[in-house]
């Protein structure tokens, strides 16, 4: 038994000889060290890799593997759709790897495996003893792939089930001059699109108005749906949406005390960054810009000229911190 054990041993392809060039990924998920763990756990029993070299630019998508023979290249292969899981983008990979070196090797394989067997022993029948049943061993398992998220400590790059957003900022033509605003919401995951539900509330604005003060503040909800990508550790947003809110708004240092309440619909576009891309916790900025297309005026009673409105176009900024929900 330790013979056979030794003998089979003798075959298994060690990655550490493979000859093998990684450009890694922005995530560190494609590195070229989880990539050879990976092979090895294939068991690719082969000896040597028949002067073939591999290149695996992981740097951009989609991922590119060349296979060089004598710094020539024989086979290109392009990923263009890989999982967004890690372990599946490197069992892909290392499994192309795997297989392009046992193919190369298989003719000298086979030719092997023949010169191996014994010749057959012919018996004449009057000598030949009788033939006794030998007890079969059970059948072995078949070897399983070693688990590469357990055995190297490989980290599983999920979608989050959602994200948590707390965002500070200010805003210019949701009201009358200049504001904070303090937004918080989700962002939930779809098959194409990430969407985003959340409330908005900007601090208190104040306008000379007609030898008095307006005084404004808005409050409302917003609703968008985002598409994106990484690069350079970066998470990058386009997002289209909408924000309703109610304006309220009253006055000081007027004759008469009257409160007044208005309506705001405003499409919206957002770019957003965020750092790291993956991680339980990261730092954002947004940029937004609206459209006013319903808004409301501030006019004091009596006083036709003495009008205070929201701009029709407008935009804001804000730092964003958000946290993943596995």
């Amino acid at each position: 038994m330790c013979v056979l054990a030794l003998a089979r041993a003798a075959h298994a392809q060690s990655s550490e000889t493979i000859d093998l060039r990684v450009t890694p990924d922005g995530r560190g998920c494609v590195t070229e060290a989880a990539l050879r763990a990976r092979i090895a756990s294939l068991h690719a029993r082969v000896e040597g890799t028949y002067g073939l070299a591999f290149a695996v630019d992981a740097s951009n998508a989609p991922e590119v593997l060349e296979v060089r023979r004598d710094e020539v290249v024989i086979a290109t292969r392009r990923f263009d759709a890989l999982s967004e899981r890690c372990s599946d983008r490197l069992q892909t990979i290392a499994l192309v790897i795997t297989l392009a070196i046992e193919h190369a090797a298989a003719p000298d394989d086979d030719r092997a495996e023949m010169a191996a067997e014994p010749e057959p022993v012919v018996v004449p029948a009057a000598a030949a003893p009788e033939a006794k049943p030998e007890p079969r061993a059970p059948d072995a398992e078949p070897a399983q792939p070693a688990s590469i998220d357990s055995d190297d400590g490989e980290v599983e790059h999920d979608e989050p089930a959602a994200r948590m957003i707390v965002g500070v900022g200010g805003a210019y033509g949701l009201l009358p001059e200049l504001s904070g605003t303090l937004a918080v919401g989700v962002e939930l995951p779809s098959a194409a699109l990430r969407i985003g539900l959340g409330a908005l509330v900007t601090s208190e604005a104040s306008t000379r108005l007609a030898g008095g003060t307006a005084l404004t503040q808005l409050a409302g909800a917003r609703a968008y749906g985002c598409s994106g990508g990484e690069a350079l550790a970066l998470e990058l947003q386009a997002c289209a949406g909408v924000t309703l809110a109610l304006v309220s708004g009253s006055g000081r240092d007027y004759a008469q005390r009257a409160d007044a309440t208005g309506t705001l619909l405003a499409p919206l576009l957002r770019l957003g960054a965020r750092y790291p891309a993956r991680g339980l916790f990261s730092l954002g900025l947004a940029l937004e810009a609206f459209v006013n297309l319903v808004r409301p005026e501030l006019q004091v009673s009596g006083n036709a000229g003495a009008v205070s409105a929201v701009s029709l176009f407008g935009g804001s900024l804000a730092l964003e911190g958000v946290l993943a929900v596995p």
